[in-house]
């Protein structure tokens, strides 16, 4: 059986289906509040089968793909240049300001609240994706 995760405004809904025949209608729906802070960067999800989703390497993958997106927009760098190994001191284009701008493009994506002393030392990737993961668990 496969699993499809298909976010709408103000819930994500579960269908499960298989290789012939999708349902129609949700097998189960999660209220917005109850997904967001695991999964804010959800579009639209698709697992092969119910152990992925609560795969921790899918989930830190996830989390990484969305670091790298927002790093890529605050510092003008294209997405495929970056890794998670990257720093203030190795990405051109991270200065004041466009740490700010990354700073302010996870907090939306991620839909969390970051305070002066995450942000002043959240100076690598990997920093970022640190604080968090504590944030979002």
């Amino acid at each position: 059986m496969n699993i499809h995760f298909v976010p709408q405004e103000h819930d994500l809904e579960i269908y499960s289906f298989s290789d012939s025949s999708p349902s129609s209608t949700p097998i189960s729906v999660i209220h917005n509040s109850d997904y967001t802070r695991a999964f804010p960067m959800i579009n639209e999800l698709v697992f092969f089968n119910e152990a992925d989703f609560f795969s921790e390497p899918l989930l830190k993958k996830k989390c990484e793909d969305g670091i790298l997106g927002a790093a890529a927009d605050a510092f003008k760098v294209p997405k495929h240049q970056l890794d998670m190994n990257g720093s203030s001191q190795t990405i051109d284009g991270w200065d004041s300001m466009a740490h700010l701008l990354f700073v302010t493009n996870l907090e939306e994506q991620f839909k969390v609240r970051f305070n002066s002393k995450e942000i002043m030392v959240m100076n690598t990737l990997a920093d970022a994706a640190q604080i968090l993961t504590s944030k979002l668990s």
